[in-house]
């Protein structure tokens, strides 16, 4: 989907031993005021009823390299 001219680092998403089916990648890409960041996360499980669902999310910690 994404070629490697398009973001400059990705990580690889990964479900726990409760949510084994959700995967994905996060994508990122710098940008002259900051970086993009595109995620395509599949495997979320449903609910019957969306407004008693449960809420996934993540967090991303900075970290210099260099």
């Amino acid at each position: 989907m994404f070629s490697s001219i398009l973001y400059d680092a990705k990580a690889h998403i990964k479900g726990s031993k409760q949510y084994p089916n959700i995967n994905g990648f996060v994508y990122f890409k710098k940008v002259k005021n900051g970086i993009v960041m595109t995620a395509k996360i599949n495997g979320l499980p449903k609910s019957n009823n969306p407004c008693n669902g449960n809420f996934f999310g993540f967090h991303i910690h900075e970290r210099n390299i260099l």
